[in-house]
């Protein structure tokens, strides 16, 4: 599994995944700042009961994401605002 830690700067943020290997995972870390800023997805992503996951809202909150990929679909978990 790979690691990727997405702290929050000046504006909202999208996603592009590029597909680089036949499958695997990926956790990201998402970090909130004081100017909270939020993530849009890849519209490709399935994610539990099909809704697409907002990252936490509060100053400071910390989420992390969880993506495997099986060599056509990016499915996704999350656990929020760490604390």
């Amino acid at each position: 599994m790979h690691g990727l830690s997405l702290a929050m700067a000046t504006e909202n943020v999208t996603l592009t995944f590029t597909i680089a290997v036949a499958s695997g995972a990926c956790a990201i870390k998402i970090m909130q700042g004081y100017s909270v800023r939020s993530i849009i997805w890849p519209l490709g992503v399935k994610w539990p009961s099909g809704s697409t996951y907002v990252v936490s809202m509060a100053p400071n909150a910390e989420d992390l994401v969880t993506l495997f990929f099986d060599g056509s679909k990016y499915y996704g978990a999350a656990g929020k605002n760490y604390q």
